[in-house]
């Protein structure tokens, strides 16, 4: 294959192993990619010359990380080599078109994909299997226009902020930290799409302050643990999303507006995203190296020591702006105009 195909087979190939939660990594040189997960260790060849294929079947790879020595598979993706390789799985065009099919319907649901490695045909193949795989949440932001056709007519979105019982100006709801409502109850109906009844709900959330320095050398590798993350995670369905220097209000809400009770607490949100941050920010380097006839990829884990990290987290509330008719319920987020695919509150289905 030219140099083209073969570069578009690695990339093929690498979000299949990527969807099936592998980590994987290009290679300079004995093979294209190389895939891990738990102990498994696969090596990964995509060509159609004869010779290289050859070698690489024959030459044992062996992988070190934390002390375990294991072998590593070989997979060698060939569309015109169709002899067998006795030593490692061969995947042809079938497998390929077949696979890369699965990992589309994985990843338009939202699952993870399991792949059989030693299925090497078609017709030998399981069919897919998925498995439930918790993902960053994912939202459309949609802003209404000025005017929105909706059922019933044409509603005008130009109009003042609105909130429950708004001829009760005078009374103010509780002071709590939160983030402005941007969006008004009639821009939240044109968003929606439809008309409905208005209620303004204030979610509590946990603000976090992620940051991350230093650096570590390895042999001819450099690691940087330069990060600086900022975010909400929902303090009610532990949902988290992306905001960058929110403005926290330090004021009452509005009088009669429905304020959500946390159920993740603080200790727990702060060890979810320290977590996850450090799993981010770590990094594992992978050298090869040979002794004797034998090819070894050694693996360390390289992560920041606790000195140069530091997690910051407040509680704060964001404006969610729900309308509901008879059969059709739909949320919107009052600081951004999003129209959120997943509900705020537990046992609440958004249509």
């Amino acid at each position: 294959m030219d140099a083209q195909i073969r570069e578009r087979t690695c990339n093929a190939v690498k979000r299949i192993f990527d969807l099936a939660g592998y980590e994987t990594e290009c290679l300079d040189s004995v093979a294209d990619l190389s895939a891990v997960k738990g102990a498994e260790s696969v090596l990964i060849l995509c060509s159609d010359d004869r010779s290289e294929i050859e070698k690489f079947d024959l030459t044992p790879y062996r992988i070190r990380s934390g002390g375990d020595d294991r072998e590593c598979r070989k997979l060698v993706v060939s569309f015109e080599y169709s002899s067998e390789a006795p030593n490692s799985v061969v995947w042809g065009l079938e497998e390929i078109v077949r696979r890369s099919g699965e990992a589309t319907v994985a990843e338009i649901f939202a699952k993870r994909l399991v792949i059989d490695i030693d299925a090497l045909s078609y017709e030998r193949s399981l069919p897919v299997r998925t498995e439930p795989e918790p993902l960053p949440l994912v939202r459309e932001r949609v802003y209404a226009p000025d005017n929105v056709p909706v059922d019933g007519g044409i509603i005008d979105t130009e109009e003042e902020k609105i909130y429950p019982d708004e001829d009760e100006d005078d009374i103010a709801g509780p002071e709590i930290p939160h983030l402005e409502q941007r969006i008004s109850g009639k821009k939240a109906i044109g968003i929606a799409g439809f008309r409905g009844d208005v209620e303004v709900i204030f979610v509590p959330h946990w603000y976090f302050h992620f940051q991350s320095t230093g650096e570590d050398s390895y042999k001819d590798k450099l690691v940087s643990y330069e990060a600086d993350e900022e975010g909400l995670i929902n303090a009610v369905n532990n949902m988290k999303t992306t905001v960058s220097s929110p403005e926290i209000l330090y004021s009452p809400v509005p009088f009669g507006s429905n304020i959500k009770n946390a159920s993740l607490q603080r200790e727990d949100a702060e060890k979810k995203i320290l977590e996850e941050m450090m799993e981010m920010v770590s990094k594992r380097i992978r050298v090869r190296y040979e002794k004797g006839d034998t090819i070894f990829y050694e693996d360390r884990l390289f992560a920041p020591k606790s000195g140069d990290v530091s997690l910051t987290m407040e509680e704060i509330y964001l404006p969610v702006i729900k309308v509901t008719n008879e059969s059709r319920i739909a949320e919107i987020n009052g600081y951004t105009g999003e129209k959120l695919k997943e509900p705020v509150d537990e046992g609440v289905e958004v249509f």
